[in-house]
């Protein structure tokens, strides 16, 4: 989103997986709003958001076992009891499918319903979304009301997961950028990509963000917000754990927002169909420092001579486009 020549904010979003957005529009006598996961809505109110994934994290936690009671696992506590869920699945013509679940403190045990985890140990999966309250229709619906950006802004701070960039604009010339979601902290050490003491209570959430914390930007001085679903700066002096993208499309929004200041719509219209790679020539040089083009073949000098000349543009003819990825 960025500021252009008629001084109101104009939206671009990229649909880089058109077969996994979800359209739900609203038609009310005073309301109409348009609302997708990758897409901008506009309403009678002259506002404009759009909202893309930013990080949802989910813990796998080693819940312990009592060696002479499998329905019960370590806490620090002591030992209690898990909790037995049966889920019924209904099929058409045929039998339903039934299975039980069981459930620890942290969440459900994985271990029978993830056929690939090969792992003695009761595993089970902890997920923010299902441990705080969910508020997603009240902040749908106070977003879809909002008058201003304050209350829009109130809105965004109410969602705990999953965590959303959250885009925002409007007629009076306010643009911003909210990182929203439930944010929190492990002590320091923690390695969340690897499985949790779930049984000492060593490796329990110590704390839980304010909003306040997370990354948001509102009417910056460089006139633009921007998300590429990317690694935001630091949170409370450190980054902020996650599975973002590389910094490839955030460098070229980045790159082409600061060459100039006077945006029109068609200028955006332009950078929605832009298709060049702001990383990949410096990668292919880094790359190519450590091959040893004495032993290549001819076909192969040839092809790096064309990789190393290569602007990161993947336009039609661009034939290091072809096989710079293989």
């Amino acid at each position: 989103m960025i500021r252009y020549q008629s001084n109101y904010p104009t939206m671009s979003q990229r649909f880089l997986l058109p077969t996994l957005v979800l359209l739900c529009t609203l038609v009310l006598p005073n309301l109409t709003s348009n609302y997708t996961l990758k897409a901008q809505s506009i309403d009678e109110l002259l506002q404009s958001r759009g909202l893309t994934f930013e990080q949802a994290q989910q813990m796998a936690q080693n819940a312990g076992v009592d060696p002479n009671n499998p329905n019960e696992y370590q806490t620090p506590s002591g030992f209690e009891k898990y909790e037995f869920i049966e889920k019924r699945i209904k099929i058409k013509d045929e039998k339903d499918t039934v299975y039980q679940i069981k459930v620890s403190k942290h969440g459900p045990v994985m271990n029978s319903i993830i056929q690939h985890l090969d792992d003695e140990r009761p595993i089970a999966m902890q997920w923010i979304y299902t441990k705080l309250e969910n508020q997603l229709l009240q902040l749908s619906y106070q977003m879809s009301h909002s008058k201003s950006l304050g209350e829009f802004r109130s809105a965004a701070s109410k969602l705990h997961a999953p965590g959303l960039n959250i885009m925002y604009g409007d007629a009076k010339n306010n643009i911003a950028w909210f990182a929203s979601g439930q944010l929190y902290k492990y002590r320091e050490g923690v390695n969340t990509k690897l499985v949790l003491d779930g049984a000492s209570g060593d490796d329990e959430i110590i704390e839980y963000f304010d909003f306040e914390e997370n990354p948001q930007a509102i009417n910056p001085s460089i006139h633009y917000v921007y998300s590429a679903n990317n690694q935001p700066d630091s949170i409370k002096g450190g980054l902020y754990p996650g599975y973002y993208l590389p910094e490839d499309r955030a460098k070229r929004i980045v790159g082409l927002l600061e060459a100039k200041n006077d945006f029109t719509k068609e200028d955006v219209a332009k950078m929605i169909y832009d298709v060049t790679s702001a990383t990949a020539p410096t990668i292919i040089q880094n790359l190519s420092t450590g091959i040893d083009r004495a032993s290549l073949s001819v076909s192969e000098k040839l092809s790096l001579d064309i990789l190393q000349k290569w602007s990161g543009y993947y336009g039609k003819k661009e034939v290091a486009a072809t096989f710079s990825n293989s």
